[in-house]
């Protein structure tokens, strides 16, 4: 993957950041933002690595970039060199950070389950919490196919992670009981279409 891909992911990731936080749907300052290139053939060496939750094997050499555990959405946008990480993933449950800055969200469980679960070349997610549109959607009755609902587990869990992975196959918006939304799609660009559609409810 060229430093082109590699510039364009970090820019995706930030125009998403500064638009979920313009638009004052991340009333917290905080959510999480990845995209994920599969096989990416990337040869970077590593500049650290980190060890993450359940095994990865499926993932094995896909670039992923995800937002830093921490980083607020204002964050991202304004400095995103600093708040987005580039990792290769490795055998087991490793990845290995080779451009920006570490570590990777406290959600990465969620991200990763959930890619696994999707076989597509490229996929984007989006999490963030709008306490407002998320009390709004759980409410609804008869969501549509789209929006699954997910009961209230840990934040960061493994459980968590893999329920969502479940559902991600059948609907695009997952709906964290009592935590936050999240979006996922072929591109950032995509997600963030979902999003507007889901305010639009």
């Amino acid at each position: 993957m060229g430093s082109e891909h590699v510039n364009g992911s970090f820019d995706s990731i930030a125009s998403a950041a500064g638009w979920l936080h313009l638009s004052e749907l991340d009333p917290s300052n905080f959510g999480n933002i990845s995209v994920l290139h599969r096989k990416s053939s990337c040869t970077a060496p590593a500049l650290e690595r980190f060890d993450v939750p359940g095994d990865q094997t499926e993932l094995i050499d896909s670039l992923l970039f995800i937002t830093r555990a921490g980083s607020t959405m204002k964050e991202v946008m304004e400095r995103p060199l600093l708040n987005i990480g580039a990792y290769r993933i490795e055998q087991g449950s490793s990845m290995s950070l080779i451009y920006g800055v570490g570590p990777p969200s406290s959600e990465i469980a969620a991200h990763l389950e959930i890619y696994k679960a999707l076989l597509l070349d490229e996929i984007s997610i989006l999490h963030f919490h709008d306490d407002p549109l998320l009390e709004r959607i759980s409410s609804i009755s008869d969501p549509p196919d789209w929006i699954r609902m997910i009961p209230e587990l840990l934040p960061g869990s493994l459980e968590l992670a893999k329920t969502s992975a479940e559902e991600a196959s059948s609907s695009r918006l997952l709906v964290w009981r009592g935590h936050g939304l999240t979006v996922i799609s072929e591109s950032i660009e995509d997600a963030i279409i979902m999003v507007e559609r889901a305010m639009a409810i």
